[in-house]
This record gives structure tokens, C-alpha cells and sequence, in this order.
């Protein structure tokens, strides 16, 4: 086998789908490509229990290129995908937005009144203006992972669910040894999101500072109108967003943690309610329905690392993809693709695990 990926989150289905895609453009076999999942299907863990946001208009210029070009793609592909765009406010002061536009994504500044005018319930708290961002919109992870995978198994990928690494050995061929046999493959790509770390120090990889960080999610029992952008104020860091079961809220909390556990933490619902108050007084004291957590996993840069490993070359990452996985995941896989046939020198330099 000439490639196995580890992991069925957005970040290895995107990379085999680019994968079979570019080998196919080339004239070259894909059927020594394949894809293994712990869990029993696709999109598990962080991919699809996150916030659905594709959000352009960030600070980090290489996070915003590369969910710039994911999300034009998605909106060729809008139905295949389920990408709906319902545009973005992010409230806050046009000092603070400098650092978020160029002209890779169409945005503008919108004044406080004009704000209110097209969300007129939210309160009058302290942001001066909203950078509007009409492109960015919502994307359904499941039918995103299907597009991805289908697309991989029709090309000659192999996708196999409930497979679990337990010893990986050698510098390459490496023996990979799981919970349904041993295969051997000539390159390994580790995309096993929260797990990355586990996985390298599995094979002997150079053990890289990936931390995953736990968020909270909640589902309020508020309607909103649909095609309403979503609303994030920048200061206070919370957001919240339409959703087909009531409104998505979220106060961007990021906990540390060891102790790789999807629940919820005691005392978020209250933080929540109030670090939303102030924004959103009736949203936060509607009543909640769902609250749940995902893993964020982040380098100490909160870039995502992509590329072999400094110890062990035919191990590869693909992990740290810190909250903009799934809406920067069509770019990622692409560039991550490419470099696994061309080579690793076609990736930004500051995206390789040796900078860590």
C-alpha cells in the first residue's frame, strides 16, 4: 500500500478525495490509497459535532486563503455539499477588522444602525460597527464527509470504519498493526484530529506540542429568521447562529484537556448565559435545549501542521487544524494531496511539523 490515512474526520476525507482526484488527472493508480476510522462512521468526533461556520473573514491571512478558496468550492458544489451562504457580522470596531480583509474576501463595514437593521433584536451593547462578510454561510459536515468519501471509494479508494491502530513499526515500509490485522504502508498520514499526538508517539514520531481544547456548543429553543447572517461579537467572543432546530449559540470557551471526554463541563450553561446576555438578552434566556462539547486541536501558532514528520519522513501530518478544519477542509486536502505526490517543498513553509 502506498498511502494509508488515520482518521475519518473532514481533514482525511478531504485528502483522499484530492488525493484519488489528482492521481486520476495524472493517469496514476489510486487503488493503493486507504482511509481507516476508529469510530463506526465518518465525522465522529470534532468534524461533525462543531458549529458548521465557514468563516473567510479571520486574522491569520493563511487560515483566511485557505478557507477563501474551501469556500468557493463549496458554493459550486452548494447542494452536493450543503453549503448554504447566509453571510456573517462580526461586530466590533473597524480598527479590529483591519487585520481581516484583503482582497481574497469580499467583505464590507456596515454601521451600528444598519446592524440593528437587519438584526433588530440584538441589544444595544458595545460594538461600534459590523464587518459584513456575504460569502461565508453554513455547511452541513455529513453530507460534506459523504461527497468527500464517496468520491474517494468511486476513484478506487478503500474507506474502512471500526479499524483502531494499536502498534505501528519500522521507518518505512512502516507495519501498521490494527484491531483487524496488520497491513504495511510506504507513507502514513496522521489525521486522527484530537488523537494526533497518541498516534505519533505510536510510531515514534517527533512528539509535537498539539493540544486539543474542549468547546461547548447550545441548541435554544428561538426561531430566527432563515437566510439571517450569523452574528459573532468579536470582543466578547460569543456567536450565535440559525439552525433548522432553533439557534446555535457558542462562547468560544477553550479548555485545555488531557482528558479526551465529550461532555459537558459544569457551570458552561450559566458562563454561556452570561457572556450572551449583554448581546442577545432574549436568546440567552430562552430555554436550552442540547448542550454538547468538541475538540479544538491547536499548535502553539494555531496553524495547522501538514507535512512528514522530522524523525520519521514516511509518517505525515495532517493535523492542529484548531476550529477551521471543517471550512477550510477542500484546501487543506488539496494542498496536502499535492505535496504527497510532488513533494513536500509545494507546501507553505509555515504549515511544516519541523517549524514545531
Amino acid at each position: 500500500m502506498d498511502v494509508l490515512v488515520v482518521g475519518g474526520g473532514v481533514a482525511g476525507a478531504a485528502l483522499v478525495y484530492h488525493l484519488a482526484r489528482q492521481r486520476r488527472e495524472r493517469g496514476a493508480a489510486v487503488e493503493s490509497v486507504m482511509l481507516v476510522e476508529r469510530a463506526s462512521r465518518a465525522g465522529a468526533h470534532a468534524s461533525g459535532r462543531n458549529a458548521r461556520l465557514v468563516l473567510q473573514s479571520v486574522a491569520e491571512p493563511l487560515v483566511r486563503r485557505l478557507t477563501a478558496a474551501s469556500a468557493r468550492a463549496y458554493a459550486e458544489r452548494a447542494e452536493e455539499v450543503g453549503f448554504e451562504r447566509c453571510g456573517s457580522l462580526l461586530l466590533g470596531s473597524p480598527p479590529q477588522f483591519a487585520a481581516r480583509r484583503d482582497d481574497a474576501v469580499a467583505s464590507e463595514v456596515l454601521a451600528g444602525d444598519a446592524v440593528r437593521a437587519r438584526v433588530p433584536w440584538i441589544a444595544d451593547c458595545d460594538f461600534e460597527a459590523a464587518l459584513f462578510t456575504p460569502g461565508d454561510g453554513v455547511l452541513d459536515p455529513h453530507r460534506l464527509l459523504d461527497f468527500y468519501l464517496d468520491g474517494a471509494r468511486a476513484a478506487g479508494v478503500e474507506v474502512q470504519f471500526g479499524v483502531e491502530v494499536t502498534a505501528i513499526a519500522g521507518e518505512g515500509p512502516l507495519r501498521v498493526e490494527t484491531n483487524r490485522g496488520a497491513v504495511t504502508a510506504e507513507r502514513i498520514v496522521n489525521a486522527a484530529g484530537a488523537w494526533a499526538a497518541q498516534l505519533a508517539a505510536c510510531a515514534g514520531a517527533a512528539p509535537l506540542p498539539l493540544v486539543p481544547h474542549k468547546r461547548h456548543l447550545f441548541l435554544h429553543s428561538v426561531e430566527l429568521p432563515r437566510g439571517l447572517p450569523y452574528v459573532w461579537h468579536l470582543a466578547r467572543d460569543v456567536y450565535f447562529r440559525r439552525d433548522a432546530e432553533g439557534t446555535l449559540s457558542c462562547m468560544c470557551d477553550e479548555e485545555p484537556t488531557a482528558e479526551l471526554a465529550e461532555t459537558v463541563s459544569p457551570g458552561a450553561e450559566e458562563l454561556l448565559r452570561e457572556r450572551l446576555r449583554p448581546l442577545a438578552p432574549t436568546l440567552a434566556d430562552a430555554p436550552i435545549t442540547r448542550a454538547w462539547s468538541c475538540f479544538r486541536t491547536k499548535a502553539p501558532d494555531t496553524l495547522p501542521v501538514i507535512g512528514p514528520d522530522a524523525r520519521l519522513p514516511s509518517f505525515w501530518w495532517l493535523a492542529g487544524l484548531g476550529g477551521y478544519g471543517l471550512g477550510a477542509s477542500w484546501e487543506l486536502g488539496r494542498i496536502a494531496a499535492r505535496a504527497l505526490i510532488e513533494g513536500a517543498e509545494t507546501l507553505p513553509r509555515e504549515v511544516l511539523p519541523s517549524r514545531l
